[in-house]
């Protein structure tokens, strides 16, 4: 809800290099508290990205990822690339999609990257996904490299 966030910009408040890359990503649009609702509404993403630059404390996120792909895909990524073009974030990514909704997203803006789970115990996305990324020129980004400490 935010916490990971805010514990973010307190550590670039104290940085004192170059500012490193900040990531983060539309969780579930329109989520309250700890419900969460999995929708890419428009105006949910674009409050999301409001609130994610304020907890922040930055003027632009470097990476902006859509967590899960929902049946909603189309106008959540059209909000993203417009999210892009406005300059509040550098580059969109996705995480959890597989190669059809990789398609679906890049038929209306590119991707950037990828984030899915990846371990040595969980290796489905070496099938399909991995290989398409790299004939897209996608980077990957993968999660739970030690599968959650399995």
């Amino acid at each position: 809800m935010g916490h990971s966030e805010e514990v973010v910009a307190s550590a670039l408040s104290t940085w004192s290099g170059p500012r490193p890359y900040v990531f983060t990503n539309v969780v579930c649009a329109g989520t309250i508290k700890a419900t969460f609702t999995r929708s890419l509404k428009a105006k949910s993403i674009r409050r999301e990205c409001e609130d994610s630059l304020r907890r922040l404390n930055v003027d632009v996120i470097d990476l902006y990822q859509i967590h899960w792909p929902t049946q909603d895909l189309a106008e959540g990524w059209t909000a993203m690339a417009q999210l892009q073009k406005e300059g509040k974030v550098r580059w969109i990514g996705v995480s959890n999609f597989n190669v059809e909704e990789m398609r679906q997203a890049q038929a209306i803006a590119p991707i950037t990257s990828l984030q899915p789970p990846y371990s040595l115990v969980r290796r489905e996305v070496e099938q399909d996904i991995l290989p398409h990324c790299r004939s897209e020129g996608l980077g990957v980004i993968v999660y739970s490299p030690m599968a959650s400490g399995y």
